[in-house]
């Protein structure tokens, strides 16, 4: 493929193209730009900030697509062992270094939604999060269950917190002596639970009246 080096360094027309004369190299103030179709697609600035979709990138990977309904970026690893999909790396161990969030809403008007912060604290609406989770809302509320089935549910509301299932027939069930692995449904004795019907058991999986204990 000839190169030619005879473009009026412009995005239509670059310094340095191929027999495609609107696709290649062109050169701005201590930045490098590549050129696809006329158009600039990426930037590498003095600061050697990279920018895709964006010609004005504000930190060393900035990455911009205003289509609707479209995927900006997809990360795959096919190995079938070990390795990483994403790795995130952050110096900083305080509660104030961010190593990873998301934002709703776009650049100018972004609020955060979700992070991880140096302690390892993750924060969903919550800027700030104190514990391994925080979850904060007017009334937030977590959702356990199985997709498209009976849900049990966690929610504070009022200075209240509230424990309920989606289904008649939901128990709560609490156990001690679980694995630390897999789920403790299948694992730990029974020491208390609340049937269906409101009673209370307590060393009995089968309580008859409202404080049922065994022994």
């Amino acid at each position: 493929m000839t190169t030619k080096i005879n473009g009026t360094n412009t995005a239509a027309n670059p310094a340095i193209t191929g027999a495609d004369t609107d696709t290649g190299l062109s050169f701005g103030s201590d930045t490098v730009n590549i050129n696809t179709g006329g158009t600039t697609k990426a930037t590498v600035d003095s600061s050697g900030r990279v920018g895709i979709g964006t010609t004005s990138p504000s930190s060393m990977l900035d990455v911009l697509r205003s289509t609707d309904n479209a995927t900006t970026s997809v990360i795959t690893n096919n190995g079938t062992t070990g390795g990483n999909v994403l790795k995130l790396t952050s110096g900083g161990t305080g509660s104030g270094t961010k190593i990873f969030q998301v934002f709703k809403n776009n650049q100018s008007s972004e609020t955060e939604v979700f992070q991880i912060d140096g302690a390892g604290n993750v924060g969903i609406n919550d800027t700030s999060p104190t514990a391994e989770l925080s979850v904060a809302a007017t009334a937030p509320h977590i959702d356990l269950g199985v997709a498209g089935g009976g849900r049990m549910k966690i929610g504070f509301e009022g200075n209240n917190c509230f424990f309920g299932g989606t289904n008649a027939g939901a128990m709560f069930i609490f156990k001690q002596g679980v694995s630390e692995e897999g789920h403790p449904q299948a694992s730990g004795s029974e020491v208390f639970r609340i049937d269906n019907n409101g009673n209370v058991g307590i060393g009995t999986t089968q309580p008859n009246n409202a404080d049922s204990a065994d022994g």
